[in-house]
């Protein structure tokens, strides 16, 4: 990646690890806050027995004092893992777009282009796409299962609040209201994060492609044998757009954003419609 980033004049921008930073730190200890402060001593102690697998008899008097400490120590761990796995994916995917797109502006920027130079232009792009392929291979089912919960986080949100007032007993007790809150929007940040983060790389690829045809028209061969050797060399090199997938069960793109929104509010109107 970093050889990459040199050879097509990318940049890591600091400010995203910055924020990176700021953010896997930050979400889970907000999230844990949210979660553990705004309960009862009996809240306190359903909780404790549900950590425990109602294995561990916790006196009443000091199950919030227990779970004050207990709480984050079960909360933090998990988020924190989620919100780095989901911001590192994000922050690659936007690394590989601008490198996508860097590399076809510098293919396009003379009006000539000599066989060799487009050459080297193919064979660079073999090289990011590659790279691509491997990424892919290490993070797709990382990130099935980190979709997979963003859903359920969207939908187990939507149930929750019960904005139609369809639910006679609510779900939850006032003070958890903004934990469900909290649990919907952060799930919704981090699924459009990674979808439309992914589905740019898609696009950015079949710009790449585009690109490559339109320079196949612009080189000069002095030959015949040197056009025939180029194009046999550009139809061996030539790729379709490279699209990142979740676990190979689907593929990122815009549409895929609209489609999951649209399912997870209509399943969840269905549910309530039926309680």
């Amino acid at each position: 990646m970093e050889y990459l980033l040199r050879r097509m004049n990318g940049k890591l921008h600091r400010l995203w690890i910055i924020i990176s930073m700021v953010a896997i730190i930050a979400n889970p200890v907000v999230g844990s806050l949210i979660a553990i402060l705004p309960v009862t001593e009996k809240h306190c102690q359903m909780l404790l027995r549900y950590q425990v697998f109602s294995l561990i008899d916790v006196p009443a008097s000091k199950s919030c004092m227990i779970w004050y400490v207990v709480g984050p120590i079960s909360i933090v761990p998990p988020y924190v893992l989620c919100s780095g796995v989901s911001i590192l994916y994000v922050i690659f995917c936007c690394c590989f777009r601008n490198l996508l797109h860097t590399h076809s502006k510098t293919g396009l920027e003379k009006e000539h282009i000599s066989c060799k130079n487009f050459r080297n232009h193919l064979l660079t792009h073999d090289r990011a796409v590659k790279v691509l392929k491997d990424f892919q291979e290490v993070m797709s089912l990382p990130v099935f299962m980190i979709v997979v919960k963003d859903c359920a986080g969207i939908f187990f949100g939507f149930i929750a609040l019960d904005p139609f007032g369809r639910i006679s007993n609510p779900l939850l007790f006032k003070p958890w209201i903004w934990a469900a809150v909290f649990v919907s929007l952060t799930s919704s940040i981090s699924f459009l994060s990674i979808s439309l983060a992914a589905a740019s790389v898609g696009e950015a690829s079949k710009n790449a492609s585009d690109v490559q045809q339109e320079m196949m028209k612009r080189v000069h061969a002095s030959t015949l044998q040197d056009k025939v050797e180029l194009f046999v060399f550009f139809k061996t090199h030539k790729t379709a757009p490279f699209n990142l997938s979740a676990g190979g069960v689907f593929c990122f793109t815009k549409g895929l954003v609209l489609a999951a929104i649209g399912s997870l509010l209509t399943y969840s109107l269905l549910l309530l419609q039926f309680s």
